[in-house]
């Protein structure tokens, strides 16, 4: 069963995102503040990024495990802190969207 998790960038700075294409290993220059990985027992199958703005830098799922919820379920849990402050709901329906496809 795959977990979703929240975590600050320090948290998760020295963690392998080796097989991921969109991560980026500079994330205070990329000003990304929070990160939810998304945990199949030990190994990370997914993840989204967002900055101090809360816009979303990145989200990528592993193609083993696309398909199957996982992009939705990191899109729906970091908007729990969007609500007060996210100005394009046509952007975040979008990213839903395209986490299922």
């Amino acid at each position: 069963m795959v977990k979703i998790s929240e975590f600050f960038a320090d948290e998760v700075r020295d963690l392998d995102f080796s097989e991921f294409q969109l991560w980026l290993k500079d994330w205070h220059k990329a000003g990304i503040y929070r990160c939810w990985l998304a945990i199949d027992k030990h190994k990370i199958v997914g993840f989204l990024t967002r900055n101090e703005c809360c816009n979303c830098v990145a989200i990528e799922v592993l193609p083993k495990y696309r398909n199957q919820g996982i992009g939705e379920a990191l899109c729906q849990e970091s908007k729990t802190y969007f609500p007060a402050y996210n100005r394009n709901p046509k952007f975040w329906a979008a990213m839903l969207k395209r986490a299922n496809s």
